[in-house]
């Protein structure tokens, strides 16, 4: 049997091993969780991106099919303050066709089909606002403030419904 002595030095060293590893660790997993976050928002950024480009379709200034992901340019409305993809890089600096963002809301719509927070069934003539960047359909205007409060929950629920439309077509 270990005398007392032995014991006590044993458990003073494993106090200051303690006091040495447990700072590492909190600062290692806070790391982990730090670096790890924006990697993974990069990802559902580059896919949402995928997504409302493949829903939007074509572009606002000519009506050309938008190029495939590695050529896509990102337009954002002065006024609105909404994100949309053009085709090319001279029409980052266009002016919109009314026509052509008439048919992207229309996609849009037909896109997300249901109300966000309600489920009710949208259309292009329903209530819509730019949250985030993005148009967003809702049926009335207090799942407006909803959305708004808790859009990464919302803009997944978005994503998954970009996704549904795209698979049937």
């Amino acid at each position: 049997m270990p005398s007392p002595l032995i014991l006590l030095s044993f458990i003073q060293q494993s106090e200051s091993i303690m006091k040495f590893i447990l700072p590492f660790c909190v600062v290692s997993l806070i790391a982990t969780a730090v670096i790890a976050n924006p990697l993974q928002e990069g990802k559902v950024d580059e896919k949402r991106q995928r997504l409302r480009a493949a829903v939007q379709k074509i572009c606002p200034m000519t009506g050309h099919e938008l190029p495939d992901e590695s050529g896509l340019k990102e337009w954002v409305d002065p006024k609105s303050k909404e994100r949309l993809f053009v085709c090319c890089e001279e029409c980052v600096e266009g002016k919109p066709d009314p026509e052509y963002l008439k048919t992207i809301m229309e996609r849009q719509a037909k896109a997300q089909a249901q109300c966000l927070v309600m489920e009710n069934e949208v259309t292009s003539q329903s209530k819509s606002q730019i949250i985030g960047g993005y148009r967003v359909f809702v049926c009335c205007p207090p799942c407006f403030k909803k959305v708004d409060k808790s859009q990464e929950k919302y803009f997944a629920k978005l994503d998954e419904m970009h996704e549904k439309f795209l698979r049937s077509k």
